[in-house]
């Protein structure tokens, strides 16, 4: 994994510091320092960056090479191009936000006859069955072409539900429901419920979120609690 950095004083660092320049005019294209960091018995590589060497296209395209194994601090995670080449933290924060929807249904702080849960990637088939003994109706919106006929036939053997599994262009009406959980729509960690045609906030499940002891220095590179446990715990 490459763990990309801000550093300001990048330009002042001379162990490790790599160069580039223009073979025309000599030059300097972009300037980095790198050192390498231990993370449950793996290597990874720490890229601090000047504000400059950011916006260089020739930088971008070298770490864009490196798409899906890079995370970057958060002061970082909201610029364009580095979204589209930053490790996939959508299926953790699906996981972290259905286990606090799960939570809340278990308490009653919820209370659902009938959800409908918007999953294109099916991240969450299999956690689905978890909140089935809080809910009566059960309908699952994909755009997967995963055959489930034999996780639906399971669920109806094991619990009494058979889910309504749709594969559409993601069109649906809240009004046909008591709950929805749309997991394609969240926003930074949150997700907004509409429950019966109330919006509600749901959070992550904060103990999913706990950063170990053998973690904790990833913290000194300015990463987010979610980046480190998606991207390293487990």
């Amino acid at each position: 994994m490459i763990i990309l950095k801000l550093d300001r004083e990048v330009k002042n660092e001379r162990k490790k510091r790599k160069v580039r320049k223009r073979k025309d005019m000599g030059e300097k294209l972009f300037d980095y320092s790198r050192s390498g960091i231990v993370i449950n018995n793996k290597p990874h590589f720490v890229i601090s960056v000047s504000e400059d060497t950011l916006e260089d296209l020739e930088f971008q395209k070298l770490i864009s090479r490196y798409k899906g194994s890079v995370v970057a601090s958060e002061n970082l995670e909201k610029i364009d191009w580095l979204k589209d080449i930053l490790f996939d933290l959508k299926p953790f924060k699906k996981k972290i936000l259905f286990e606090s929807l799960k939570n809340k249904l278990k308490s009653k702080e919820f209370i659902s006859l009938s959800l409908l849960i918007v999953d294109y990637d099916l991240t969450l088939l299999y956690e689905i069955t978890e909140i089935f003994p809080f809910v009566k109706n059960i309908s699952v919106l994909t755009n997967s072409k995963t055959d489930t006929s034999d996780w639906e036939n399971s669920c109806f053997s094991e619990y009494g539900i058979k889910p309504i599994v749709t594969r559409n262009s993601g069109i649906y009406n809240e009004k046909y429901y008591d709950m929805v959980a749309d997991f394609e729509k969240i926003e930074e960690n949150e997700l907004i419920l509409n429950i019966s045609g109330e919006k509600t906030i749901l959070y992550p499940f904060f103990k999913l979120l706990e950063v170990p002891e053998e973690l904790k220095i990833l913290e000194n590179l300015d990463l987010s609690k979610t980046t480190i446990c998606g991207a390293f715990k487990g």
